[in-house]
C-alpha cells in the first residue's frame, strides 16, 4: 500500500508521458519522411507501411520506457523532492534527456564511430545542467506553471498516438506470428 502512495497519479503521469510522445514520435516521423523518397525506389507500398508500423510500435515501447524513468526517480527520492512537482520535474527530466539523445543521434549518425568525446566530456556537463533544470522547474513558480501548461497541452497527442500505436503493435505481432 505504501508503494502505491509513492506513485504519481494518472493526471500527473499523462502530461509527462505526452511530452515523451511528442518528442519521440516527432523525431521518428521526421526521419521516416526523410527516407521515404529513397524507399520508393526499392520498396513496395506495403513494405513501407510495415516499416511505419514497426516504427510506431518501437516508439510506443520507447515512450513507455522513458516515462518509467521519472516514475522510478519518484519512487526512490522522498516525496517532497520530486513527486510534489512531478509534472514540472518529470517533463524537464524527460525533455532534456531526449533532446540530448536526439542531439547525439543527429550530430553523430555513424554507428561504427561512437562520439566518445561527446559522451565522455559533454554527458557529465549535460547531466549537471539537467539536474539544475529539474530542481529549478519545481522551485520557480512561473517556470513550473509554464512547463505544466505546455505538458497539459501535449496530452492532446495521446488521443492519436495511443490508438495508432496499439494498432501498430497488433500489426507487428500478427506479422511476426504469421512468419513463425
Amino acid at each position: 500500500m505504501s508503494l502505491l502512495k509513492r506513485l504519481p497519479k494518472p493526471d500527473q503521469l499523462f502530461p509527462v508521458y505526452a511530452t515523451g510522445v511528442v518528442l519521440i514520435y516527432s523525431w521518428s516521423l521526421l526521419w521516416f519522411f526523410w527516407k521515404i523518397p529513397s524507399w520508393l525506389f526499392y520498396l513496395q507500398f506495403g513494405e513501407i507501411l510495415t516499416s511505419f508500423a514497426y516504427i510506431l510500435a518501437t516508439n510506443f515501447l520507447e515512450s513507455l520506457l522513458v516515462v518509467a524513468v521519472p516514475v522510478l526517480v519518484g519512487l526512490i527520492l522522498p516525496r517532497k523532492w520530486f513527486l510534489e512537482a512531478f509534472i514540472a520535474r518529470g517533463v524537464t527530466l524527460v525533455a532534456s534527456a531526449l533532446v540530448y539523445i536526439m542531439y547525439i543521434d543527429y550530430r553523430f549518425p555513424a554507428k561504427d564511430a561512437p562520439p566518445e568525446h561527446l559522451l565522455t566530456v559533454r554527458t557529465p556537463q549535460v547531466l549537471v545542467v539537467t539536474l539544475v533544470l529539474v530542481f529549478l522547474a519545481g522551485r520557480l513558480p512561473f517556470l513550473r506553471r509554464l512547463i505544466e501548461t505546455l505538458a497539459e497541452r501535449a496530452t492532446v497527442f495521446l488521443f492519436f498516438s495511443i490508438p495508432v500505436s496499439l494498432i501498430a503493435v497488433l500489426v507487428v505481432l500478427v506479422r511476426n506470428l504469421i512468419q513463425v
